[in-house]
Formats: C-alpha cells, sequence, structure tokens
C-alpha cells in the first residue's frame, strides 16, 4: 500500500561538535484528506547505531494538508571510530504497520572525528582495591599498635562545567506556541516577543519566526513569533441600545467587552442628518459615504476612533441647522466595533447599537417625522 506521507531531512549534511554530538530535523507532511498520527524513527546507517539518536516527541498529529518538524538528537559513542557516517528517519502512522504504510527520507551524512576512547581493561580495577586495601591496613595497624591519630584528609571536589553547544534553527510554522516554546528549550533557545495576526484558518499556530530556519542559534538566543489568531466581533455593553441622553449630558463614553487575541480597537461612529426639503418635511438618513453635501457639508457623518482599551468617547459634535430646527442632526447616533490584531488587520465588526442625544423640543417644534 502507498504510504499517504511524505518526509523530509532539514539539510543532507550536519557537523557534529566536539563531543560527538548534533542535532538534525525531519519536516513530515500528511496530504491525505483526514488529520493522522504519525510515528518518525531513526533508521541507523553506516557506522551507526540505534541508541546514538534520541526523537523529540516522535508521536505528533498531523493534520491533513499540514506538516510537522521532528528534531532528532545524535551523540556517537566515544569508542566509536571515526570515519563517515549517516542516517535516514522513516515516518508510518501510529495505528498502522511500519513494513506495509512507512516512507523513508534521504540520507543525512555526518562525519565521526577524533580519535576512538579506548577501552579500560576490567583486570585494572584490581590495582586501585590493592591500594585501598594497603592504605587501610595501615591506618587500623597505626591505631591499634598506639599511634598518633591520623589526620583526615579532606576529599578532593573536581567540578567540570560543559559549555552548551550552539544549535541550528528548525522550522516552527505550524507548531502551537507551546510546541514553538518547547522545542526552541531543546535547542537552547527561548520564546520572545509574540505578536498575533489575524488568521482564522491557521489559528493558534505559528507563522512567522524572527531566525530562519537553518540559521545557527546561540545559547540564550531568543526567537520572536507571529502566532494567528481568530478574532470575535466584540460584544458591545453600554449605553444601552436605545439609550437617551440630554443635550446637556453631552455625548456618552461607549463600552464593549475585551476580545482574546486583540491589540486594540476601532471604533465607527455614524450620526443621522435631517436634509430639509419643504417646511415640515425633514427626511432623515445615515450617510452610507461617510460625508455630506451642500449645505451639510461640515456636519458629522462618519468617523473612526482608535482605542487600546475597551471603551472610547465620541470626537464630534452635533448641531441643528441654522434657522431649520427641523433639519441637521437628528440626535440618533449608532455605533460599531472592529477588534485590531497587532498588525492593524481588522476582525469582523459587532453589530450596530444606537443611542440618541435630545437636540430639539419637541414642545417648540413638534417631533420630527419618522
Amino acid at each position: 500500500m502507498t504510504s499517504p506521507w511524505r518526509i523530509s531531512p532539514g539539510t543532507d549534511r550536519i557537523e557534529l561538535n566536539a563531543r560527538r554530538e548534533g542535532q538534525v530535523t525531519f519536516t513530515v507532511t500528511n496530504p491525505g484528506p483526514v488529520d493522522q498520527r504519525a510515528v518518525l524513527e531513526v533508521l541507523p546507517g553506516d557506522n551507526t547505531r540505534a541508541d546514538w539518536f534520541v526523537v523529540d516527541e516522535p508521536r505528533r498529529l498531523i493534520k491533513h494538508g499540514g506538516s510537522a518538524t521532528f528534531l532528532v538528537h545524535i551523540k556517537a559513542r566515544p569508542e566509536a571510530a571515526p570515519g563517515p557516517a549517516w542516517l535516514a528517519a522513516r515516518v508510518y502512522p501510529a495505528e498502522g504497520a511500519p513494513e506495509e504504510h512507512s516512507t523513508v527520507s534521504d540520507r543525512v551524512a555526518f562525519d565521526i572525528t577524533g580519535a576512538a576512547a579506548k577501552r579500560i581493561s576490567p583486570l585494572l580495577w584490581i590495582v586501585p582495591v590493592a591500594v585501598l586495601a594497603l592504605v587501610v591496613t595501615g591506618v587500623l595497624g597505626w591505631l591499634f599498635l598506639g599511634g598518633e591519630d591520623p589526620v583526615p584528609v579532606p576529599p578532593t571536589t573536581t567540578t567540570t562545567t560543559t559549555a552548551a553547544q550552539p544549535a541550528l534553527m528548525v522550522d516552527l510554522t505550524g507548531q502551537t506556541e507551546e510546541q514553538a516554546g518547547a522545542i526552541l528549550t531543546g535547542l537552547g533557545a527561548a520564546v520572545g516577543g509574540v505578536a498575533h495576526r489575524h488568521d482564522p484558518p491557521n489559528a493558534g499556530t505559528v507563522l512567522e519566526q524572527s531566525v530562519p530556519q537553518g540559521k545557527q542559534l546561540q545559547p540564550g538566543d531568543t526567537v520572536n513569533l507571529v502566532v494567528a489568531v481568530a478574532l470575535a466581533p466584540p460584544a458591545l455593553q453600554a449605553p444601552s441600545n436605545g439609550a437617551t441622553f440630554a443635550a446637556s449630558q453631552g455625548m456618552p463614553t461607549v463600552s464593549w467587552q475585551p476580545v482574546p487575541g486583540a491589540a486594540g480597537y476601532r471604533v465607527q461612529f455614524e450620526s443621522e442628518v435631517c436634509a430639509f426639503i419643504i417646511f415640515g418635511i425633514a427626511p432623515c438618513i445615515y450617510s452610507s459615504e461617510g460625508k455630506w453635501g451642500p449645505p451639510y457639508t461640515d456636519y458629522h457623518a462618519r468617523s473612526f476612533v482608535e482605542a487600546t482599551t475597551n471603551s472610547a468617547s465620541p470626537d464630534f459634535k452635533l448641531r441643528i441647522h441654522d434657522g431649520v430646527p427641523r433639519a441637521g442632526h437628528s440626535g440618533d447616533v449608532r455605533w460599531q466595533v472592529f477588534a485590531l490584531d497587532d498588525f492593524g488587520n481588522v476582525g469582523p465588526p459587532s453589530g450596530f447599537f444606537t443611542f440618541h442625544v435630545a437636540l430639539r423640543n419637541p414642545d417648540e417644534y413638534g417631533p420630527l417625522p419618522s
């Protein structure tokens, strides 16, 4: 049966450090129509052994059409003979048999350098044991034969510090933020800043990384990430829909519930204008273009306010047309809110809420027609 997987190494050759250690990545793609759990295992090549290789998270769920990057740690045995070596990897579904459904990657070559460590003969342990026995016998003889108390010699403590080694950056795209952090920790690095981009189909996964794949990481380096989010329409709170305010109260402050993942908000205000036709007739509408024609060109029609918190205040005034009480702003204002990501992209809008500011005196001019 043909395997549904595709697997490719991050490079065709790696270099081991002085301790005969290194890392390599394999990217596995699931081109099939359903999500599947994949298992990656290393295939030892010439001059290698299976116990040299350790795979981080060898079993992963890969979404259909998605990919995952597996990190393999290499540590050659000290007694391994110098010379060329290689490894490969194969991937197969966790629910299937490797012999029937696996895919094998291209080879990744490396060289084992330095002299092989010599094995210590098991008979050499006799020498320190014999020396220790002689020392103990001498101390006991000294004590029982009346000698002076021996002066204890404090043990010598030797501390060995192993310097962290550089590592090659891997592709983090498609990983969750938590998975990316774990991979970076394994490379001796850490997550730096995290920015969010509105991208609902990829929500929760890494879209970009500040350090490209294959670049060398120094111990302690940080990597900035761009993570996809799906911004929700804000839920409007206050003032309640249809609320009325006296002109002396001024314009109310509007508020809404915070949206997870939002870096800010854009509030759209639209004010209604009544256009005088003849006495007693002044139909009221909201502008579809955000502006009015003569003689209402200096009247507010539509504006936007940027906010970093979940509240904002209108930055315009309402007024009645001079000499024509039935014309000008009606006092009705409608507003809606868009959530913004860290790059200024807008999410879906909320619905409209409306409030009314009582600009006219109904007893003096009578109510406006609908």
